[in-house]
């Protein structure tokens, strides 16, 4: 007859099994939809939207509240007409200073946008559909050995079977790929990935411990 804490973890084990199962069976169709979503971007016309407007902004530095030491000169900008014209997009900033007096400093920006046709949109758009479909895959790489880890705890007669620490331990590796992944996509890696990460190798540290004592209890008896 088993362990009562035996069965509990068996529970845990089913309901994880059912929920993972579920997890897998979203990301996989959400996966597909974003790839899907990419490559119908990438066939629309060029000028399925054209976007033209302009945008006028104030700035008003109060340099009389600043530290002496910073000066004048950090805050003070020169008048400028900047372009842009590449990628499909046609961009003028135009920067003008209107000295309000001694202790404040004035600038108006006005920014004019041309041309900003679909093709920019479709690829931006297309490549972030792309992305989004690779990090749902490792996502579901990382579910796929969580399955199994659950299942292996479903099944077990001890949490310490060779099966369920072997399944952890894989379990541990397959996080790996999504937080390189976390890295390129963020530069950092996210504080839950680097948690889950973390209690992962915990437990697979605790439960490769506690098999060795029970294979040494096992041996004195």
């Amino acid at each position: 007859m088993k362990n009562e804490n035996v069965k509990k973890i068996n529970t845990i084990g089913k309901v994880g099994y059912i929920i993972l199962i579920i997890t897998k069976i979203i990301l996989i169709v959400s996966a597909v939809a974003m790839v899907a979503v990419g490559m119908l971007m990438l066939f629309m016309p060029d000028d399925f939207v054209t976007i033209n407007g302009n945008a006028d902004a104030e700035i008003v530095v109060n340099t009389g509240d600043l530290p002496s030491f910073i000066g004048d000169n950090v805050v003070k900008i020169e008048e400028s007409d900047i372009k842009f014209n590449n990628f499909f997009i046609d961009l003028d900033f135009l920067i003008k200073e209107n000295k309000i007096s001694d202790n404040k400093r004035s600038y108006d920006i006005e920014a004019s946008v041309e041309e900003l046709d679909g093709r920019v949109i479709a690829i931006a758009s297309s490549v972030a559909c792309f992305v989004g479909a690779i990090m749902l895959v490792l996502w579901t790489i990382v579910v796929s050995f969580g399955i199994k880890l659950a299942k292996a705890l479903r099944d077990c007669d001890s949490p310490f079977e060779q099966n369920v620490i072997l399944r952890m331990k894989r379990f541990g590796i397959a996080l790996l790929p999504l937080g390189i992944g976390t890295i390129f996509l963020h530069g950092v890696l996210s504080l839950t990935t680097i948690l889950l990460i973390l209690v992962v190798l915990l437990f697979v540290f605790i439960f490769n411990y506690g098999a060795q004592l029970q294979q040494e209890s096992d041996e004195t008896l």
